[in-house]
């Protein structure tokens, strides 16, 4: 169960990793000076603890998305980490608050699990679009979502809760790809959909993310209850 300690939601540590819940606007790493990151946090947390202070970070989270981080706590298991990254032997899954466009409406009375393939172009305003497959420097994007339980959590009138599996991992890959599909997100200010009103966060999480231990090897689950997601409890 996530907690709240100097700052910093941290789920589970030991002497090779950190796994943390990170907090919607903040960001993973950044390089501004003075600006707060999950890199910088869990830093001073360690220092805090008298710990020796070093934090590797192996996979990032939009600067909007809330959601399990792992870091790594010294050089060998952010190597170990890095290699199930590009390997793809990281299973991560999100759970998304959208609201259906008039094109959306088939794709949200689908049952089961929906297999998305587009191919993304990032652009200079940092933002990524749907190209045809031929278009110069495209790249493919693969995800697969299905209908989530909200388990009694109350959502916006006409929204839908959708579990999503990244198969590939491209820049704003499951905005771009579920608002090009119909299926916009909610409090998506570049890509989605934003209620008249609305001032709450991107509903957008990181929810469970799998992968095996850096050093023993053991299959590591974390899953974030849906009571503790922010933008559904807002």
């Amino acid at each position: 169960m996530a907690y709240q300690r100097n700052k910093l939601r941290v789920i589970f540590e030991d002497k090779d990793i950190l796994v943390i819940h990170k907090a919607a606007g903040v960001a993973s790493e950044t390089r501004r000076l003075g600006e707060q990151d999950c890199v910088s946090l869990a830093k001073n947390y360690l220092a805090a603890k008298k710990e020796p202070v070093w934090i590797g970070l192996v996979h990032r989270l939009d600067q909007p998305v809330e959601g399990i981080l792992v870091l790594a706590k010294n050089s060998k298991a952010a190597s170990v980490l890095s290699e199930q990254m590009k390997k793809g032997d990281m299973f991560k899954e999100y759970i998304a608050l959208v609201m259906p466009s008039d094109s959306g409406k088939t794709e949200a009375e689908t049952d089961g699990l929906v297999h998305l393939t587009d191919y993304l172009l990032k652009n200079k305003d940092n933002t990524s679009s749907v190209v045809s497959k031929d278009t110069k420097d495209a790249k493919k994007a693969e995800l697969e979502y299905e209908k989530a339980d909200a388990e009694g959590i109350k959502l916006l009138d006409g929204a839908c809760l959708y579990r999503i599996h990244l198969l590939t991992g491209r820049h704003h890959q499951i905005r771009v790809q579920m608002s090009h599909a119909g299926l916009p997100v909610i409090g998506d200010r570049k890509y989605g959909f934003m209620p008249d009103g609305y001032r709450k966060n991107l509903c957008l999480a990181a929810r469970k993310l799998i992968f095996k231990h850096p050093k023993t090897g053991k299959d590591m689950t974390f899953e974030i209850p849906m009571s503790e997601i922010d933008f559904l409890n807002l």
